[in-house]
């Protein structure tokens, strides 16, 4: 072999060892990142076995999505303003987060979703929130938790969402918003000028690594961008950078040059001098990271969609529409519901939410059924599955067993409750199923002996008849 292909070879060799580990870490990375300026659910938070009696409390065997995130702040921000009692008692639960004290609902404060709230550096601040055509400033004093929540410090009730401004009851008077607009209504909301001079950033949520911002033009689009101080210069983020390990260990006379990725050496009759068992050698060396490297990386990336044990995680998140449609359960607009392509694994026991739904034309199911495209009575025992178990229509027709209450029912499989598509009118309005339900006929409850203020929710096990 000559020296310059035993050159090229191993600068292939040397190349591939050097960035595999990046490349790869950078395929999986792009699985958390945010899409634009979307923040999607970390994970997901199961409701306690037994619940809390309030109107908003977290249900039993329902799941919550978490957010470590929330969208990027500018000079417009788009949120959803929700009314917070921040008074001893009222539905803040502990004291505020910024000063440990509570707070007279007559003040303008706020609490803000975990990734807006930042790690308290909004503490004390003032926002100003902006809707009706009216502006008020409100100091920020608590965090409305994205992470946690369905205890007692956070009063029973699930993880906010990313894009909640949690006000209290002065700043819906200063805005003007009262009656039946008072609960969720969409606002805009922006810093004071100092904390925008810099331009917008997305800043880093609780527990996340800070990275080093860079103009648009010299980082990866996506990529989550740090604080950067006034006057700092901006880098850009290498998550491809050859570890410096790797260097150290490498032969004092061994060089890459990292501009045009060819090797030099100081001894090139060694080179030329190299047997051709270990010219072989490094060749299938080079020949099997080849090979290897697109599966290594793919089985990388597949690990971040893989439920962790019986959990399964959103997938991403949908924006409820622009105008509400008027129902008890329909989307909300500026609300971020969170979408799964997965469901728990089937087993002889498998834990679910048993919700109750409409098969009859007109009725709250919206569409015909998936399965048959037919309507269904309410008489008949029939149930549509989330879509990880619904798997692409191969239980359709199939009888199911659902059990509660000592009792068990056999009920066929006819739809599928979307949990990766809502909001409109096939879906009837509604947000995304939950990864966990059953969504069974009146008969279906009915035969289960499960009646009166039980009946909507209910936590059931099931398994294939």
């Amino acid at each position: 072999m000559s020296s310059t292909a035993s050159l090229l070879v191993l600068a292939l060799a040397g190349l591939l060892l050097v960035t595999f580990p990046g490349l790869c870490a950078g395929t999986a990375a792009a699985h958390h990142r945010p899409n634009g300026n979307q923040c999607h659910p970390s994970g997901s938070l199961e409701g306690p076995s037994t619940g809390h009696i309030c109107g908003e409390c977290c249900k039993p065997g329902h799941l919550y999505p978490k957010y470590q995130c929330s969208s990027p702040v500018t000079k417009n921000t788009r949120a959803v303003m929700t009314l917070n009692n921040f008074e001893e008692g009222g539905d803040g639960g502990d004291p505020s987060e910024c000063d440990g004290k509570y707070h007279y609902n007559t003040e303008r404060v706020v609490a803000l979703s975990t990734g807006w709230y930042n790690h308290g550096k909004r503490c004390g601040k003032n926002i100003r929130i902006s809707a009706k055509g009216r502006s008020v400033l409100a100091k920020v004093v608590d965090e409305c938790d994205s992470l946690h929540g369905c205890d007692k410090p956070h009063a029973f009730q699930p993880p906010c969402e990313p894009n909640i401004v949690d006000a209290s009851q002065a700043v819906w008077d200063a805005l003007d918003i009262t009656g039946d607009g008072v609960g969720d209504y969409p606002i805009t909301w922006t810093d004071p000028a100092d904390l925008l001079a810099a331009g917008p950033s997305r800043l880093p949520a609780a527990g996340l690594p800070h990275r080093t911002a860079g103009p648009p033009s010299s980082r990866e689009p996506g990529l989550p961008l740090a604080e950067v101080s006034p006057g700092e210069p901006a880098v850009a983020a290498s998550p491809s950078q050859p570890p410096r390990h790797w260097l150290a260990s490498a032969p004092p006379d061994l060089q890459i040059n990292a501009h045009s990725s060819l090797l030099t050496t100081s001894h090139s009759n060694t080179i030329t001098k190299m047997s051709s068992t270990a010219s072989l050698l490094v060749l299938a060396l080079a020949g099997l990271l080849l090979v290897t490297f697109p599966g290594l990386c793919a089985g990388t990336a597949a690990a971040h969609h893989r439920p962790n044990g019986n959990q399964c995680h959103p997938s991403g998140s949908l924006e409820g529409p622009s105008t509400g449609h008027i129902c008890g359960e329909c989307c909300k607009p500026g609300h971020l519901y969170p979408k799964y392509q997965c469901s728990p694994p089937v087993t002889k026991s498998t834990r679910a939410v048993m919700t109750l739904n409409n098969f009859e034309e007109g009725g709250d199911g919206g569409d015909p059924s998936e399965c048959d495209g037919k309507y269904h009575y309410n008489t008949e025992r029939v149930v549509a599955l989330s879509t990880g178990w619904y798997n692409h229509g191969k239980r359709c027709g199939k009888n199911i067993r659902i059990s509660a209450k000592g009792r068990s029912v056999l009920a066929k499989v006819v739809d599928e409750c979307d949990s990766l598509h809502g909001c409109d009118k096939p879906h009837a309005f509604q947000p995304p199923c939950e990864p966990n339900i059953v969504d069974a006929s009146q008969a279906v409850w009915d035969a289960l002996d499960i009646t009166g203020d039980e009946v909507g929710d209910y936590p059931i096990t099931w398994s294939d008849a």
